[in-house]
């Protein structure tokens, strides 16, 4: 009786085992599983913090903006005469500066990198240029342009540009690169465009701006420049233009997965 019982647990436990073939056959399929979603689950994770650092950044801006109004008045009241400088000359007391390049100095951008647009082509080097520039505390790295960098200064003030969010006058732009001196220093990957009004810091690419006119300047990734994307992100809390480009629109699909 106990020879049978030992048999019986042996018939059991054979029959319970798994063979080399099955383990090694088991081990594939959860490798190629993890193959696919892996990278998938990893760039989606880099996307939400590129959001969350980008409405960080924007929240920073807009405060530091309105305690500079509280103090010397919207920048058509700043003094332009020495040009685009004075765009971080009045923000800078109400940030916290790492290090600030007004003046068109190297060392607030990553040297030699010459930064991208969303369509790849060669867009600007930033550190080598007389662009003001700064860098916060946290690292996002900031430089400023002219509305209209062709004229070379605003000495006539802040201007009219189309329909930029209800007509508001433009002073120039706060280009931020969230993640700093990292890579890839590209248009609406990591680096986005915000606009300087007469009434506050308004992210470039809403849905009304006629001036960055969407899809062109943003969802079509293979020819745009990229700089439309800020309010996309901003109001979208994806960069999924990246994923699907030609498929999303502010009338239409907001993220790839609709």
């Amino acid at each position: 009786m106990p020879n049978n019982r030992l048999k019986i647990i042996d018939q059991l436990q054979g029959s319970l085992a798994f063979t080399l073939a099955e383990v090694l056959i088991t081990l594939g399929i959860i490798g190629v599983i993890a193959v696919i979603t892996i990278p998938s689950m990893l760039q989606d994770s880099n996307d939400r913090a590129k959001v969350v650092a980008l409405k960080k950044t924007y929240s920073i801006l807009s405060s530091a903006y309105s305690n500079a109004v509280k103090e010397i008045g919207d920048p058509s009241k700043w003094d332009w005469s020495g040009g685009v400088k004075v765009m971080i000359d009045e923000l800078s007391p109400y940030l916290r500066v790492n290090k600030n390049c007004s003046d068109g100095s190297q060392g607030c951008f990553p040297a030699s990198v010459v930064y991208k647009l969303l369509s790849n082509s060669d867009w600007l080097g930033v550190d080598n240029s007389a662009n003001p520039k700064m860098i916060l505390a946290d690292g996002t790295a900031i430089f400023a342009s002219l509305s209209n960098p062709s004229s070379g200064s605003l000495s006539s003030g802040c201007v009219d540009v189309r329909n930029v969010s209800g007509n508001k006058n433009v002073c120039g732009y706060y280009y931020v690169d969230i993640n700093g001196f990292m890579s890839p220093n590209q248009l609406g990957v990591d680096t986005f465009a915000f606009y300087l009004t007469t009434t506050g810091i308004i992210p470039v690419g809403q849905a009304n701006d006629s001036w960055m006119i969407q899809p062109f300047t943003c969802l079509y990734k293979n020819s745009v420049t990229g700089i439309g994307c800020t309010g996309w992100v901003i109001s979208n809390e994806n960069l999924d233009y990246i994923k699907c480009p030609g498929a999303l629109s502010w009338s239409g699909k907001r993220k790839c997965s609709e």
